[in-house]
């Protein structure tokens, strides 16, 4: 017995920081179901083919050589390059032979640099080489693809593409287009008018065929229907006005349900936006709810790069030229600016769900998605060792006083600071380091007279101030915190800055970034319990809802 199930899309897309990188995969296999935000560069296109001279050995090693030696190079110039390097990478092959083919090269390369394999091997997220079967839950900023199919040395091509072929092949295809957070690279001796459609009925050659004439012409082929979408309506009519006042500008900005409706280009950067108009037509009133019109989607299209300015129907009946005007004057003043970033926006950084490394060396994600980060290091606050400081010493009366400073200044400087840290430090200045069952409450008892606020979740955490709240989280790339030192408090700022800058995410991508975040390499038991208090906790302050099992803004 079958059932009839519908199905069920996501609607939502969190990874990619640039549309384009999403838009072939929503195109193609999400029917534009998947709601995505066009980038102020949106002109500039993520997606880049390269061509590489060659062939497919097809009768010996069945692999492209010509291919591996170009990713090769990518990779090398890639991590010799200080700023390119701040960047993770990825690699993705069509098949197996493919694969062991660039790590062979990559290896030998290695051999001879050991600086470079250092520097690739040693980042926060390591360069990972991978084919089309095995790439699934990986991700990183740039991706590089081996396509490795093409004609033979004597231009013969067949339409046998591995993996492709097999029934599913276009998930796998899906899968593999859809990692990159900031540019995919498609190096190809393969060219889309090579694919032979009559020649196969697989989905997932004629996924290839697409994603190469995709990569190649740097956009999407347009739908009939938007080629016959009328254009009228109040955002053309803007617009019009715009260029009749000397702007040069475009509508229906997006690949996907959402466009901006008006986007005025920048006068130097001509592949950049330099305002963004949203009206409030279909795509204001299509939004499932008023928070989704009024607070998300502008905190999203602002973590983008976008300036914003509203434009109201009544308001243009009732005066169009005051709009229009209001316009104007506001692109002047953003041209005038040196860095055309509106007062409160983000310039770019580092995506939300780059690692932690990275992100602080460049800012520093992705935080998050190329936005304001309430993350900063951890400040430690050194405490100088007491004279002839002993674990006889500490108890002596005359030193309550000083361990009471000790705490006080820790506390002031680092809350909330966990109790056995706080306990760690102050045990340090005194030469100890061993607490037993007197030590404790000696400490304690200085503590209760110390003024502090406490909260109490799985140990006591110690608050300067009284309301004991906090708008920042710190990272490890200083003092290396364990997860049960973290404030649950701390770890919701992170969780609200993810949530609020990638609209919704899945929980167990969440944990991992969480963990990224925080600078621990992989989720252990401890901490995935304890990053899951912290969501709970988020959760019933209201910050985030669970949903399906994704976590969205509260």
């Amino acid at each position: 017995m079958s059932l009839s199930v519908p199905s069920k899309y996501l609607l939502r897309h969190y990874r990619s920081k640039h549309e384009s990188l999403i838009a072939f995969s929503n195109a193609n296999y999400y029917e534009n179901k998947l709601l995505t935000f066009p980038s102020a560069d949106d002109l500039n296109r993520k997606v880049q083919y390269h061509y590489v001279p060659g062939f497919y050995d097809k009768g010996k090693t069945r692999t492209n050589s010509f291919e591996a030696d170009a990713i090769v190079q990518y990779i090398r110039e890639h991590y010799t390059d200080p700023q390119r390097r701040l960047r993770s990478l990825g690699v993705v092959t069509f098949s197996q032979t493919q694969q062991s083919l660039v790590e062979d090269k990559l290896q030998a390369l290695f051999m001879k640099d050991a600086a470079l394999e250092q520097l690739a091997n040693e980042t926060a997220e390591p360069l990972f080489i991978k084919n089309l079967e095995n790439v699934q839950g990986d991700e990183r900023d740039i991706i590089l693809f081996s396509v490795g199919y093409a004609p033979d040395e004597q231009g013969k091509m067949f339409m046998n593409f591995g993996p492709l072929n097999r029934n599913g092949g276009w998930r796998r295809l899906n899968v593999a287009v859809t990692r990159a957070r900031y540019e995919m690279h498609v190096f190809a001796t393969l060219s889309a008018d090579q694919v032979d459609l009559s020649r196969t009925s697989a989905e997932g050659v004629a996924g290839l065929k697409a994603f190469l004439q995709f990569a190649q012409n740097g956009q999407l082929a347009l739908r009939v229907q938007d080629m016959q979408q009328e254009q009228a309506g109040l955002a053309r009519t803007i617009a019009q006005r715009l260029r009749n006042r000397g702007l040069q500008v475009k509508c229906d900005i997006g690949t996907s349900g959402f466009k901006v409706d008006i986007g005025i280009m920048h006068p130097v950067k001509k592949q950049q936006y330099l305002l963004g108009i949203l009206i409030d037509g279909d795509y204001y009133y299509n939004a499932r709810t008023a928070n989704d019109r009024e607070r998300v989607m502008p905190v999203v299209l602002q973590s983008l790069g976008w300036n914003l300015h509203r434009v109201w129907t009544m308001d243009w009946y009732e005066n169009s030229e005051k709009v229009v005007d209001a316009i104007i004057q506001k692109v002047e003043w953003l041209s005038q600016q040196p860095d055309i970033v509106e007062e409160g926006q983000p310039e770019e950084t580092l995506p939300a769900l780059t690692p932690i490394k990275q992100q602080i060396e460049t800012e520093t994600s992705s935080v998050p998605l190329s936005a304001v980060t309430q993350r900063r290091p951890y400040q430690s606050q050194p405490i100088a060792q007491a004279p002839h400081a002993s674990s006889e010493t500490i108890y002596e009366p005359d030193n309550r006083i000083r361990i009471q400073q000790q705490i006080k200044t820790l506390v002031n400087a680092e809350a909330p600071i966990s109790k056995s840290l706080l306990y760690k430090k102050v045990l340090a200045a005194w030469n100890t380091t061993r607490t037993g069952a007197r030590l404790e409450a000696y400490l304690q008892e200085i503590i209760n007279g110390t003024g502090v606020t406490t909260t109490l979740h799985h140990q006591a955490f110690y608050w300067s101030n009284a309301d004991r709240t906090i708008d920042y989280y710190r990272d490890n790339s200083i003092e290396k915190r364990s997860i049960e030192d973290i404030a649950p408090e701390e770890i919701v700022v992170a969780i609200q800055e993810a949530v609020t800058h990638n609209l919704s995410i899945e929980e167990e991508e969440l944990i991992r970034y969480l963990c990224r975040v925080f600078g621990f390499a992989k989720v252990g038991k401890q901490i995935d319990n304890l990053l899951r208090y912290a969501i709970d906790e988020a959760e019933r302050g209201g910050v985030v809802k669970r949903e399906g099992g994704r976590v969205k803004i509260g």
